[in-house]
């Protein structure tokens, strides 16, 4: 369906990744958890879900959440998160997902934050220009 849908570039299935070097990467909870620790929301269109264990585990880490809204999913989130229904409209849908993104202030300041003060992005802004200025001199 990735293929057929031309997503191949966006689309992270957790169960099994490969990376364009053919490197496989299996999942496993450090992983996730690391993908948990990165994302800026939980997006869960599931039709059907046995527990919905995902959404425990955004609550964990205070990651924002929308998703469908069956049965155990109202349960376990009830007030917490932004809910679809299952026929609803998809521009609508995608509307609660960008109404969730810009209100959420902790997303944002998480993405300035690597911007600005990550060690990879300082070294590629800051210090690799002036070696480049000093190397030109």
């Amino acid at each position: 369906m990735i293929d057929e849908l031309d997503i191949r570039e966006h689309a992270i299935l957790l169960a099994r990744y490969t990376l364009p070097s053919g490197e496989v990467i299996e999942s496993d909870r450090v992983k996730i958890r690391d993908l948990y620790h990165i994302a800026d929301m939980l997006f869960l269109p599931s039709i059907q879900e046995g527990f919905g264990i995902p959404l425990l585990e955004a609550g964990m880490l205070k990651i924002p959440i929308v998703c469908s809204d069956i049965p155990p999913f109202k349960e376990i989130a009830n007030n917490y998160a932004t809910f679809f229904r299952l026929d609803e409209d998809i521009d609508s849908i995608a509307e609660k997902v960008i109404r969730v993104s810009e209100s959420t202030k902790t997303t944002w300041f998480f993405r300035k934050t690597l911007k600005d003060y990550s060690w990879d992005n300082i070294f590629k802004n800051s210090i690799l220009p002036l070696f480049n200025k000093i190397y030109e001199h």
